[in-house]
């Protein structure tokens, strides 16, 4: 699954998740509860855990993104359009299509918000995982540097498009001030998000910034998000 993380196979990364047991964690703990008691699972088995649990918030992250986008670009309703020289009839038909219009808009736009936010909290379920995305939790075993190696490359590979995707849907939905939020979140040093970027991801998401700076200025606020003194 790391191999297709990568590789961005999402399909083929969810189709292999699927594949496992979805009580599969829970199998494990009470197995080790009946033989060990409460003794701790192994490093190697509690790391395997919240790798299981990190790959899964990942892909939900990802589906909930796929649907958000495809809702927002692809099923907004069109405004009926009344043709030149329309006769009585056509407009009367007309204003009622507008009306029909004006209820699928507000649906759509209820649905929007809704998916905005599922896909906002998915996504910052992965940025600010417990501990830190694709992390290991207990660091009690022999290092495999196969192993950490692979994960910090997923971290650098899969994190910034996160920030990326999460600034997108933020930004086409006017939550412009959410942006500078995420951009703290990113600076700060309790996460570090800003040491999985490369230099040209780092200028990609300031551009992106940026704009949504402009916004907020126009929307008489400063740039990040806050009502101007007098």
């Amino acid at each position: 699954m790391r191999t297709f993380l990568a590789m961005k196979k999402h399909a083929a990364a969810k189709e292999v998740f699927e594949k496992i047991p979805s009580g599969s964690v829970d199998v494990i703990n009470r197995q080790w509860q009946i033989q060990n008691g409460s003794a701790p699972l192994p490093a190697e088995d509690e790391n395997a855990i919240k790798e299981y649990i990190c790959i899964q918030a990942y892909l939900m992250a990802h589906n909930e993104f796929n649907d958000w986008f495809s809702h927002f670009h692809h099923n907004k309703p069109q405004r009926p359009k009344l043709q030149e020289g329309a006769n009585f009839t056509e407009k009367v038909k007309h204003e009622h299509r507008e009306q029909e219009y004006e209820v699928e808009l507000s649906r759509w736009h209820h649905s929007l918000s809704l998916q905005t936010d599922d896909v906002v909290s998915k996504i910052y379920n992965v940025l600010l995982f417990p501990d830190g995305w694709m992390v290991d939790q207990r660091m009690e075993t022999q290092e495999d540097e196969g192993r950490t190696h692979q994960l910090d490359l997923l971290r650098q590979l899969c994190l910034p498009t996160m920030c990326l995707l999460l600034h997108t849907v933020l930004h086409e939905t006017g939550r412009y001030a959410d942006c500078m939020v995420l951009a703290d979140i990113i600076a700060s040093e309790q996460h570090q998000l800003y040491t999985v970027f490369r230099r040209d991801e780092l200028q990609r998401f300031l551009q992106k910034l940026r704009d949504s700076s402009i916004q907020l200025l126009d929307q008489n606020l400063d740039p990040l998000g806050y009502q101007m003194s007098s």
